[in-house]
């Protein structure tokens, strides 16, 4: 078994293996333990909003920079397929960089 640790900008995301399981844990960041999500490690300056006008769904959702690293570490069986969806949204429309999404299997 491989653990696949996720780094991205995000408003919510889902993984799932293809029979359907859902594999992150508090997808949408609504359930918090203090200020953090329960499920997420966040460094830099990542921070949970409260802004139903941006999250996509819910409440809540992760503001994030570039440098800044949204992760979660689940585990992936070799072989058996597995999908990553998730919303991203740019803070600044007018801006050049383009949001990302970083997979590590470790």
């Amino acid at each position: 078994m491989r653990v696949a640790v996720l780094g991205f900008l995000v408003l919510g995301v889902l993984a799932a293996r293809a029979s359907g399981e859902i594999l992150i844990r508090n997808s949408g960041f609504e359930e918090l333990e203090g200020n953090t999500a329960v499920g997420w490690q966040l460094s830099g300056q990542a921070a949970v909003v409260n802004d139903q006008g941006v999250a996509h769904g819910g409440e809540r959702c992760v503001k994030a920079r570039f440098d800044d690293s949204v992760a979660q570490s689940l585990p992936v069986d070799g072989g058996v397929a597995h999908r990553l969806t998730g919303w991203v949204r740019r803070a600044d429309s007018s801006g050049r960089e383009t949001p990302k999404i970083k997979v590590y299997f470790l």
